[in-house]
């Protein structure tokens, strides 16, 4: 027994006995972090029930109050451009389509034309989630935004709130383009056009094969592979001179 402590005394720095140390509480979320994880765990319910999901089963899929939801969001449909914002931004997309670079073109190809699908999909669901607000609140969809038929209504423009690594006027496609040119470029050689012209042809191909009302919505991209890289022909069909492009 140590002499200098008194009976019934806790020696310093020791714990009593039968109480443990308090555990430290983890660090708040920014702004900014709290806003991605609201994002992240409402996308897939507003792609699964649309406007029907409740601002609370949006809050209990993201681990927080209601209150902390609109703290974050104003409302649904500032949520819902919020969602549509992010699923728009090409930097994960462009790292993706980075990963699937290899010496084989048909597989690289087919592993960047999933990612650019099943973005494309998902843009195209959320847009149409924007598209039954009510009347009034979509507009707000289109402050600091510019209108794109070809790819979709709603897309970050110069002054939007779009993200960073767009680039004044820069369109969302133009990122996924370059990143494709630079997958094609080690097979140029192979390629009946330039890199450049290929990429744009593939990322036309496989947002039209992503959106609404699409021939085949369902199509991999294994077979839209297959339809860039030997066209339209079977392998058995003969082939005509004639109607080489």
């Amino acid at each position: 027994m140590n002499p200098s402590v008194a009976p019934g005394s806790v020696p310093p720095g020791s714990v009593p006995p039968g109480s443990a140390a308090r555990p430290r509480r983890a660090a708040p979320l920014s702004l900014e972090e709290r806003r991605a994880s609201v994002l992240a765990a409402a996308v897939p319910l507003l792609l699964e029930r649309g406007l029907d999901v409740s601002t609370r089963d949006l809050a209990t899929a993201a681990g927080v109050a209601e209150g902390t939801l609109f703290r974050v969001f104003p409302d649904k449909a500032s949520l819902v451009r919020a969602a549509v914002g992010q699923a728009l931004d090409p930097t994960d997309l462009v790292e993706q389509i980075g990963a699937a670079h290899g010496p084989d073109l048909r597989r690289s190809l087919t592993l960047a034309i999933a990612t650019v699908l099943d973005r494309g999909r998902t843009v195209s669901s959320l847009l149409a989630v924007v598209h039954q607000l009510p009347r009034g609140t979509e507009a707000g969809a289109d402050e600091g935004r510019h209108h794109h038929p070809a790819h979709g209504p709603v897309v970050p423009g110069p002054g939007g709130h779009g993200p960073a690594a767009h680039g004044a006027g820069r369109h969302p496609a133009q990122a996924i383009v370059e990143a494709l040119t630079a997958l094609l470029e080690p097979h140029a050689a192979a390629l009946r056009q330039p890199p450049a012209v290929c990429a744009r042809l593939v990322v036309a191909v496989a947002l039209g094969a992503a959106r609404p009302g699409a021939p085949d919505p369902t199509l991999p991209a294994a077979a839209l592979v297959d339809l860039l890289l030997d066209g339209l022909l079977a392998p058995s069909a003969p082939h005509h001179p004639e109607t080489s492009c």
